[in-house]
């Protein structure tokens, strides 16, 4: 009886065949969402294992499944509450440029060795689960809502804790005061009291025209470029007006805004980053090698 003999290189063979079948599937699924936008036959386990590229923020990547779960949380909670959704290429923008944004100040956030903790995000964490009366509340409302569990919704905590922290550390913030006056003959003199020793914060509550801060003395507390300013964005002139202070420095000279004359005051100013949030981000999206293959 002829003795069976195994071929050569069996092994070997078995190996490339596997390997080949490996790249036909990953192809095949590239092909499908990227070309032909498939979103079923097994896409999203596909992208959850496969880490397919929606976008390149340079250095770092952002994946379909990362993606792909931000869209999900949209399309539940329509779903659920029977809303009309925008058209999909729109929110497919939306979600990417959060996306662009959130990695974005991801990099810099470590760049500037600012850090988050464990218990951070747990203490927020903490805070929904007392306003909605429970765990078991949070739970069911966000399985209901978006489709969502308990550890994506930590994930989501700490990213909006990141954003948070970086526009109130790195971005710069001042604390100003203010003496609004409409008519500039009045203002002068207020100013020329003030430079001539007058009391800052009595001189505010005394002859201050807005209402919001004159009795806190002009005190407006830390604000930041671009924020708003009763119940308007800030306008340039009022911006540079205030920034352009060192911490305690008056206004050397009567700054004319849409409000009146202002005098300022700069008590404190924190952060490195010397431009508003917004400037920021479009600045830096420009300087970034930032490449999408969806959500353009």
């Amino acid at each position: 009886m002829k003795k069976f003999q195994r071929p050569k290189n069996l092994g070997l063979k078995i190996l490339i065949a596997f390997l080949a079948l490996i790249v036909l599937i990953i192809f095949t699924y590239g092909l499908g969402i990227y070309k032909y936008h498939w979103s079923r036959y097994g896409v999203k386990t596909a992208i959850k294992i496969i880490p397919y590229p929606a976008a390149f923020v340079g250095p770092y990547w952002i994946t379909m499944y990362q993606f792909d779960q931000q869209k999900s949380y949209i399309e539940h909670f329509y779903a659920q509450t029977g809303a009309i959704m925008d058209d999909e290429s729109v929110v497919n923008q939306q979600i990417m440029d959060r996306l662009v944004e959130q990695k974005l100040v991801e990099n810099q956030f470590k760049k500037s060795d600012l850090s988050i903790a464990t218990s951070d995000v747990e203490n927020e964490y903490q805070k929904i689960v007392a306003e909605n009366e429970g765990e078991e509340n949070v739970k069911n409302m966000l399985n209901e809502l978006y489709g969502m569990d308990l550890q994506n919704l930590k994930i989501l905590i700490k990213q909006k804790l990141v954003v948070d922290k970086f526009k109130s550390e790195a971005i710069v913030s001042a604390h100003v005061y203010q003496i609004v006056i409409k008519d500039q003959t009045r203002a002068n003199d207020v100013l020329n009291q003030i430079k001539n020793g007058g009391d800052f914060t009595e001189l505010a509550k005394k002859f201050s025209e807005d209402e919001v801060s004159k009795d806190k003395g002009g005190d407006l507390g830390l604000i930041h470029r671009g924020d708003i300013i009763s119940e308007k964005p800030m306008a340039k002139d009022y911006e540079q007006g205030a920034f352009s202070l060192n911490p305690g420095e008056i206004s050397p000279s009567l700054v004319q805004t849409e409000f009146g004359f202002i005098i300022f005051k700069v008590a404190e100013k924190k952060g490195t980053i010397d431009k508003s949030y917004s400037d920021w981000v479009s600045e830096t999206k420009n300087h970034t090698k930032v490449i999408k293959f969806i959500g353009k």
